[in-house]
């Protein structure tokens, strides 16, 4: 009897373990969305201090008309096209705008732009809730809660609030991360092929989770083979997202590779060029079009030489290996872009940037770059209803 109740006991005492961990969860994900409402209100109130016309449907048109929305909800409507002046539209991965595409037509009464809304709101918060989880891996409570702080305030966030990819390829990224410190391989794999299916960067995790496996298994030494099952094996489908995009290519305009082709023409004029160049170039286009490069270049050229610096001082905290291998690789990928408009919105996808602001000792020194990149967050937030040159 007396075991019986204590093995009751322990049962309880483990249920409500459960409990708090999944309420600290459901906090995580409110204040994602709260922030967003937050910030998103105030930058509104203040450009209609300006704008005394302005209606909250500004926001509504902001955030379903700016930059690449259109082209995520054409798609999700009409899909891919082989011929005429929407074929160049393939450039576009397809895992967000069929998300968008089902939910829509599913639940929503085909409103596609709320569809979009939905799943960038639902995924930002995921991605928050697998940060934090993430980070208390190694660092303590009120480093990870401000790290988290960071990553939702990011100067670029309202990005992950519209119909944009960002919110979905974080929330893959990060448990994608958080799934290989905990080397679970099997969902690893899945959340890897539907990051290479969502965006060109979503390959890039091979390598971590790769190098991980590689870490583990040394350190078995001889009793590695062992170690190595067929969960493990699982990792070799996250590049088959990306093949299934060439083959849609192939399915659609005849050529694997069509893509490319696209995205080497206007408007997005892409190849492939060496960093030095790039900034270079960044510089130049600083000079000539200086608003234009308070918005996009001066931040484009400090972001890559700030990630530099986070990533060296991430080596010195001896931050986790796996972890700065892939902020290195998926910074210089970013960077290899040779018309690249959207660094600071694609460099929101480091997540090794937010784990290395944890590991900074310094309380002052935290709380300075949390209280200057709130404000910076405002500021943006602000030139992007205004409709400014925020990409």
């Amino acid at each position: 009897m007396l075991l019986a109740r204590c093995a009751f006991i322990m049962d309880w005492c483990e249920e409500m373990e459960k409990i708090k961990i999944y309420h600290k969860e459901l906090m995580i994900f409110c204040l994602s969305i709260l922030l967003h409402v937050l910030v998103m209100g105030i930058a509104f109130l203040a450009y209609r201090a300006q704008n005394p016309d302005a209606g909250y449907v500004l926001i509504w048109e902001r955030m379903t008309t700016a930059g690449d929305a259109p082209h995520y909800l054409f798609l999700a409507e009409e899909g891919y096209q082989s011929f005429g002046e929407k074929e160049n539209l393939i450039v576009f991965y397809p895992l967000y705008p069929v998300m968008i595409r089902i939910l829509a037509r599913l639940f929503l009464f085909q409103n596609y732009e709320l569809a979009g809304i939905i799943i960038s709101q639902i995924s930002t918060g995921a991605a928050a809730i697998f940060l934090y989880k993430l980070l208390r891996l190694d660092y303590n409570e009120e480093p990870s809660a401000e790290a988290v702080f960071l990553f939702l305030t990011y100067p670029f966030m309202m990005f992950t609030m519209g119909v944009f990819t960002e919110g979905i390829f974080l929330a893959l990224t990060i448990a994608a991360l958080y799934f290989i410190r905990k080397h679970a391989w099997v969902k690893v794999g899945i959340l890897g092929m539907m990051a290479s299916l969502c965006r060109m960067q979503g390959i890039l995790l091979f390598v971590p989770a790769v190098y991980e496996l590689i870490v583990m298994l040394a350190g078995k030494r001889s009793d590695w083979k062992k170690f190595l099952n067929k969960r493990q094996w699982m990792l070799t489908i996250m590049p088959v997202g990306f093949l299934a995009y060439l083959m849609l290519n192939f399915i659609k305009q005849g050529d694997c590779f069509s893509f490319m082709k696209h995205q080497s023409a206007p408007p997005w004029y892409q190849s492939i060029q060496w960093i030095n160049a790039n900034l270079t170039k960044d510089y130049g286009m600083a000079m000539e079009y200086r608003e234009l490069g308070y918005f996009i270049y001066w931040v484009q050229i400090l972001l890559f030489f700030i990630a530099v610096f986070a990533l060296l001082y991430g080596i010195h905290k001896k931050v986790r290996s796996s972890v700065i291998v892939y902020g290195g690789i998926y910074t210089c990928f970013c960077y290899l872009s040779g018309w690249l408009i959207s660094g600071a919105r694609y460099m929101l996808g480091c997540v090794p940037l937010f784990i290395i602001y944890a590991a900074i000792e310094n309380k002052m020194a935290r709380k300075i770059i949390l209280t200057i990149n709130a404000a910076l967050c405002m500021l943006y937030t602000i030139l992007f209803l205004q409709g400014q040159a925020i990409m």
